[in-house]
């Protein structure tokens, strides 16, 4: 970074790849609200009341909304896929009875945290989300941002939480701990 960048606004993509949304979502947030900037670009400050019209949230950053999740211990079992699970089904029960953005789950990845890359960790969480979507313990609905999460009621999340492994969802995972 320049010092000229430190004073050079930001244009529609620059902030859309900040925001880690695709440029037409940007568009579109703006088009249903006031409308684009004649110019196309946006002051630093548009950052953060963006992230929150968009309902934005890096859930596995170390210092997100689910910094508790990740640093529980009682949540690490004998795989990263099946501690990936239980991360992902506690973060979702604390979301019980809202809707959350299905992509909330797959900001906050940082690169040499993990023994997995920032992308296979993406990877991995697409697919487990679409296991707890198939065997009914989220539903997804859609959104006009996307796609959306619900928690069902009797949810086999809160089973998964602690560590037990119903036999659909072990079947599932042991193909995901052998690749």
């Amino acid at each position: 970074m320049t010092n000229l960048d430190l004073f050079r606004k930001k244009t529609l993509t620059d902030l859309a790849k900040i925001l880690d949304i695709t440029p037409f979502d940007l568009a579109r947030h703006y088009g249903t609200k006031e409308g684009l900037p004649v110019d196309l670009l946006f002051e630093k400050s548009d950052l953060e009341r963006l992230k929150k019209e968009l309902q934005l949230e890096d859930w596995w950053a170390p210092d997100g909304p689910y910094s508790d999740v990740l640093s529980d211990n009682t949540l690490r079992d004998v795989s990263m896929v099946r501690t990936r699970l239980r991360q992902v089904s506690t973060m979702l029960l604390q979301r019980q009875g809202e809707i959350c953005r299905s992509d909330n789950l797959l900001r906050g990845f940082a690169e040499g945290t993990s023994e997995l890359s920032a992308q296979e960790e993406k990877s991995l969480i697409t697919v487990l989300l679409n296991l707890l979507i198939r065997s009914g313990a989220i539903q997804s609905i859609s959104m006009s941002s996307g796609l959306g999460l619900v928690v069902k009621e009797g949810s086999l999340l809160q089973v998964i939480a602690q560590g037990k492994w119903p036999a659909m969802i072990l079947d599932r995972i042991k193909d995901l701990e052998q690749n």
